[in-house]
């Protein structure tokens, strides 16, 4: 099940084509306008469930971004068999900048107070940023060390975008999803995790290279251009650069 996030770039791809590559079946939701799932009642929810033969299922995926993020956590409560959450960047209606949406459609307190516990869960933010260290202060004031968080350095609110440019995105559902070893498994997120980390330190310097050739270039200094980008360009061969 797939929770798109409100503020869900349309360039950067979400999740529906790459889980349908792997032949998995989805059920996607989406917001309306800015209801941020407050609209979607656990009743209206169940009856959904309740046409798509959960039953017939190995295992559930909820996968969610932004405000989708904290859905996927929210809605894993009714569910009673085999799941996992992959939570990129979730905040709710109960963050302070969120609190004006709140009385808009009032279906659901949204808060952590309605969720017991949260199991399996893997939980992607960067710590750095305001909003995503307030979602995380809640959880460890609630959870404690139960749930994992990994943090995407320096990606502010938008881990879906870090994961998704950095070509990344792919190999930590995988590794989610079919890594056996619990401990393997969080080492080998938190190496991908450095990668993502050396890809926009690369992006950083790619702009920088580039800005500094077209800067060559406006001058007619060409050589110099093509010179300074050949430089570097080996480093953005790994990541696809340009």
């Amino acid at each position: 099940m797939t929770f798109e996030g409100l503020v869900s770039r349309r360039d950067v791809i979400f999740g529906g084509k790459m889980f349908a590559n792997r032949s998995i079946d989805q059920l996607a939701f989406s917001a309306l306008s800015r209801s941020r799932y407050q609209t979607l009642a656990p009743d209206i929810f169940l009856e959904i469930l309740s046409k798509c033969a959960l039953a017939d299922r190995r295992r559930v995926l909820f996968y969610g971004y932004s405000s989708g993020a904290f859905a996927a956590i929210y809605f894993s409560k009714y569910i009673s068999r085999d799941f996992v959450i992959i939570a990129l960047s979730p905040n709710n209606t109960w963050h302070p900048w969120m609190r004006e949406y709140k009385g808009i459609n009032p279906v659901l307190s949204y808060k952590f107070s309605d969720i017991d516990n949260i199991s399996n869960a893997f939980i992607f933010l960067d710590r750095f940023h305001p909003d995503d260290a307030y979602f995380e202060s809640k959880l460890r004031s609630r959870y404690g060390a139960a749930v994992e968080v990994f943090d995407v350095k320096s990606c502010g609110h938008g881990s879906l975008e870090a994961l998704v440019e950095s070509r990344l995105i792919d190999k930590v559902v995988d590794l989610v999803l079919n890594t056996v070893d619990e401990d393997a498994k969080r080492g080998a997120i938190k190496k991908v995790l450095a990668e993502v980390l050396e890809f926009r330190k690369l992006n950083a310097r790619e702009s920088y290279v580039l800005s500094r050739a077209n800067n060559f270039s406006s001058r007619g200094r060409h050589r110099a251009a093509a010179a300074f980008v050949s430089r570097y360009s080996n480093q953005f061969e790994r990541f696809g650069g340009r």
